[in-house]
């Protein structure tokens, strides 16, 4: 990942909270991120999009990409919430 440079078709793959062994589908998945250890804010593109199987994708712009450090989060109602943290690359 590039600093401020948007990447298109993140994927994420969510499992349920009841049954962590199984995939969670048919959700509508919040998408957040935190620069630089701030408060979480909705990304721009503010929900994924299924794709299958527990499987999901976001476009991230370029503004979703605009920190040092950057953590993102993703959540759901039934599913265990999920994320990472990335140190984009200079442009």
């Amino acid at each position: 990942l590039t600093k401020h440079t948007a990447f298109t078709n993140f994927k994420l793959y969510l499992v349920q909270s009841a049954n962590p062994l199984l995939p969670a589908t048919g959700l509508t998945v919040a998408c957040q991120r935190s620069f630089d250890s701030a408060a979480f804010a909705n990304c721009t593109t503010a929900t994924a999009t299924e794709i299958s199987g527990g499987w999901y994708r976001v476009d991230l712009s370029a503004d979703d990409l605009n920190g040092d450090s950057v953590a993102f989060k993703f959540t759901a109602a039934g599913a265990v919430q999920t994320g990472f943290t990335c140190v984009p690359q200079p442009t």
